[in-house]
């Protein structure tokens, strides 16, 4: 924190806050740790005592259960690399050790690995033999169409404690969206992770992933934003060129562009400044920024209904990508559709009957 920040931090605290609301704010933004870190070195004399002892046993408890879930990703890594599978891991603790030095200064709950496509049904037998299973189980045939439609599978452990998702694309088909992870995969570079070395994408390729990520989920979470920040600044020489470029070609440019003007507002991202130039050029980048400045605190539990399903279509690039998201959204099946109604496989196609049926009935009967 610069001193302006500081001292504009200690004149808030001058005031009467609600100190509940403000625990459940961070929690909720998933940016706890960095609130007690940054409260404990810059400010402990002016924060009530109990107050920071509440938030000193989230902390520790959040520290606790990283450790154990980076050690775990670390053995999962080792076994995947001992039956010959690449896999990178990314967020979660490995955005933690890059990023902010420590994995305790992330608050995240799973682990999240990228392999390729044609790794999936390997290392998925891989997690079951370490007592792993699939939060959605598949026949055949629908595990081959979900691997087509989907980006990720969830896998559960001990009951609920671990979670793991694995990943093999960025977004799910009915974003139009085309990152190029073959070029990605060509650019790996190699990263501490606990003890150990692993594999991590080049800079400019996660900060474009990042970047899409709190995109595809409208920046819900202040988190995404400390990310995209604290990645900026551990890695000041930044090939923006080629990132705004990749950013284009992905179909992607409206979510790389907000993402930094929300992260240079909001937590002082330095950024470049053909990129504010850029920022200013695209029309729709300004108001849906503020916009979202707006809304960033509102309760989590407002706009559940079909308008918060389809709020991710305001930040893809151009009219003709926002049609293709809403109607790959409104016809094309998931998991969910196939658990809906139970229909034969030579009756499959049937499916993109019965989805918009079972959305309408979800987001708008219900509202």
């Amino acid at each position: 924190m610069d001193a302006e920040t500081v001292a504009h931090a200690e004149a808030l605290l001058l005031q009467t806050l609600d100190w509940d609301y403000l625990l459940k704010t961070a929690l909720r933004h998933k940016v706890m740790p960095l609130l007690y870190w940054q409260l404990k070195t810059n400010f402990n004399e002016s924060v009530p005592a109990e107050f920071m002892e509440r938030l000193r046993d989230y902390f520790y408890l959040n520290a606790a259960r990283n450790h154990l879930l980076t050690e775990e990703l670390c053995e999962v890594l080792a076994l995947f690399e001992r039956n010959g599978i690449r896999a990178v891991p990314y967020k979660g603790a490995a955005l933690a050790e890059s990023v902010y030095g420590d994995v305790a200064l992330r608050q995240f709950s799973d682990l999240d690995i990228f392999i390729h496509r044609e790794d999936v049904a390997k290392a998925s037998a891989l997690l079951h033999l370490r007592d792993y299973r699939k939060e959605r189980p598949l026949t055949t045939a629908r595990e081959a169409v979900f691997i087509k439609i989907e980006c990720e599978h969830m896998f559960i452990r001990d009951q609920g404690r671990v979670f793991l998702d694995l990943h093999w694309g960025f977004a799910p088909t009915y974003f139009p969206l085309k990152l190029d992870s073959e070029t990605m995969w060509r650019r790996l570079a190699s990263t501490r992770l606990g003890k150990t070395q692993a594999l991590s994408f080049a800079p400019e390729d996660l900060l474009l992933i990042l970047c899409v990520n709190a995109g595809k989920e409208s920046w819900k979470h202040l988190s995404g934003l400390c990310d995209i920040a604290g990645l900026i600044r551990a890695n000041p020489n930044l090939d923006w060129e080629t990132i705004t470029r990749q950013a284009k070609k992905a179909n992607a440019l409206r979510m790389f562009l907000v993402s930094l003007s929300l992260a240079h507002d909001l937590l002082g991202a330095a950024i470049p400044e053909q990129t504010t130039q850029a920022i200013a050029a695209e029309r729709a980048v300004r108001p849906l920024a503020l916009n979202i400045k707006r809304e960033f605190f509102r309760n989590e539990s407002a706009g559940r209904g079909i308008s918060h399903v389809l709020k991710p279509a305001k930040a893809l690039d151009g009219l003709r990508h926002r049609v293709k998201f809403h109607l790959r959204l409104a016809l094309t099946p998931t998991p969910e559709d196939w658990t809906f109604i139970s229909l034969p496989e030579r009756f499959r196609f049937l499916y993109y009957l019965t989805r918009p049926v079972r959305l309408a009935k979800k987001y708008v009967l219900h509202q």
